[in-house]
């Protein structure tokens, strides 16, 4: 259910300040989501941060509350990441039970871990493989990165990376944006999948033949994986076939 919209932090009601959970109330388009409350992930200057968000429709707004953070958000335009819904929204006729669902919501969200997966050759790491991994993180609590194995990777391209895959793996690991990096599992290709219950892949747009091996799974495993494409980043300059040959 993977939505991704934007909206400016306006000022609002105060009532969960006066319950300790202070909030960024997000102004959005009317109807363009359910009312219902959300785990999310916003993203602010760059970082990714996880909220309970409860949207009320015919107020066009989002009351929200993000852990462990105290920073002024009037008038900042955040984007926001809806990864799952947590309940529909609900009457409360005291305070404390609208506390103690307020504390319930957030154990849910940081008890529901979402992990997604991103995977490729990663041959002479370049701007593009960060924004590709930085535009995943924000999909997610826990990034996962698989390496293809140079085995794998004579096999497909008909030759050798440029870099040996235990200098991939570590130059992935230097970047500090994936949680978990993984060579490829030469046996159970699919077993990060199945260990991590992913329900989300980000492929970039000329991963074809993965993608038809994902459907494959999908349909053989009964699997219900969301499958979302990025596309490029200036491949005019970041393109690792490019920068390979200028290396040559």
């Amino acid at each position: 259910m993977i939505h991704r919209i934007s909206g400016t932090v306006i000022h609002w009601e105060k009532l969960w300040r006066q319950l300790w959970f202070p909030t960024a109330n997000v102004q959005i388009s009317e109807g363009i989501i359910s009312e219902w409350t959300y785990k999310i992930n916003i993203i602010f200057q760059w970082k990714v941060y996880s909220w309970a968000w409860s949207y009320l429709q015919k107020k066009w707004v989002f009351e929200a509350h993000i852990f462990d953070f105290s920073w002024n958000l009037y008038d900042e335009t955040l984007e926001i990441i809806l990864l799952s819904k947590i309940r529909d929204n609900i009457k409360f006729t005291t305070l404390e039970n609208l506390k103690k669902q307020i504390q319930a919501d957030i154990d849910n969200c940081k008890n529901n871990i979402h992990y997604w997966i991103t995977f490729w050759t990663f041959d002479h790491v370049h701007k593009w493989h960060e924004y590709y991994l930085q535009e995943a993180r924000k999909y997610c609590d826990t990034l996962i990165t698989i390496i293809a194995r140079d085995s794998n990777v004579k096999k497909i391209k008909g030759d050798f990376p440029l870099y040996r895959e235990d200098k991939r793996l570590e130059d992935i690991k230097n970047l500090q944006i994936s949680d978990k990096v993984f060579l490829w599992h030469e046996t159970n290709p699919m077993i990060w999948f199945e260990k991590y219950n992913i329900s989300s892949v980000l492929i970039w747009y000329d991963q074809i033949s993965y993608i038809e091996k994902l459907k494959e799974y999908n349909t053989s495993e009964k699997k219900s994986l969301e499958i979302i494409k990025i596309w490029s980043f200036q491949p005019e300059t970041f393109k690792s076939s490019k920068l390979k040959k200028s290396q040559a």
